[in-house]
């Protein structure tokens, strides 16, 4: 009975170190320490319920390999986050620029106007002034 027991917590432990290593993956993070804790813990059970040697070296060399897989991913979805936040990035500040220019046009032609209409008054004041 002790034994199921165990078998059924590791495998609990074990799914929650595979799914957390796997979603840590995807999202571009490293998962050295959940690989090394998933080796431990596995290997731990299976000595505990002994195992032969040769079976535990077997797993070990599979856990190793599935957390160099998951490395690899891992590695892989970093550098595509950084390239699209870079994409992003330069997008943004593309289209900031674009709009600077624009409100930097409406603000200059606003001033034309205002700087021709104070020429165009101060030139009918002052030939009103003539006139007088």
């Amino acid at each position: 009975m002790r034994d199921i027991v165990i078998v059924i917590v590791g495998i609990l432990i074990l799914w929650a170190i595979v799914s957390d290593m796997w979603e840590e993956a995807e999202n571009g993070r490293n998962t050295e320490f959940q690989g090394t804790l998933l080796l431990v813990v596995v290997l731990g059970v299976l000595w505990y319920l002994e195992f032969s040697r040769n079976f535990l070296l077997l797993v070990a060399i599979l856990l190793f390999a599935w957390r160099n897989y998951l490395g690899i991913i891992a590695n892989f979805e970093h550098d595509r986050l950084i390239e699209n936040y870079q994409i992003t990035s330069d997008w943004k500040d593309q289209r900031i620029n674009e709009l600077q220019a624009v409100e930097e046009g409406i603000v200059n032609e606003e001033l034309s106007k205002i700087i021709i209409k104070a020429l165009a008054t101060t030139e009918t004041d002052h030939d009103n002034g003539k006139t007088e």
